[in-house]
């Protein structure tokens, strides 16, 4: 987990840089399309991060939760984060 977690606060910490510069270009009246690109961007990097989080999460946590008999809890759980990203 130790290395997801450095991973993730690392990828979310570039993200947050982008979000700034986003912000910047807004307030300088940056070109839109150049604005979407960064857009998009910070939406692919989110996206990789969430799935590395995600990935993490079901060969850690669900296994364990499984092997304490849990695992009707925990489908639920992981079917409530499928259909919010619907």
């Amino acid at each position: 987990m130790d290395s997801t977690k450095s991973g993730a606060k690392h990828r979310l910490q570039i993200v947050h840089g982008h979000v700034q510069k986003i912000i910047e270009m807004v307030d300088n009246g940056a070109y839109c399309i150049d604005v979407i690109h960064q857009i998009q961007a910070v939406r692919s990097a989110l996206k990789k991060t969430e799935q590395e989080v995600l990935r993490n999460h079901l060969q850690t946590c669900v296994v364990e939760q499984i092997e304490k008999g849990e695992s009707k809890k925990v489908v639920e759980e992981i079917m409530k984060v499928i259909e919010k990203n619907d």
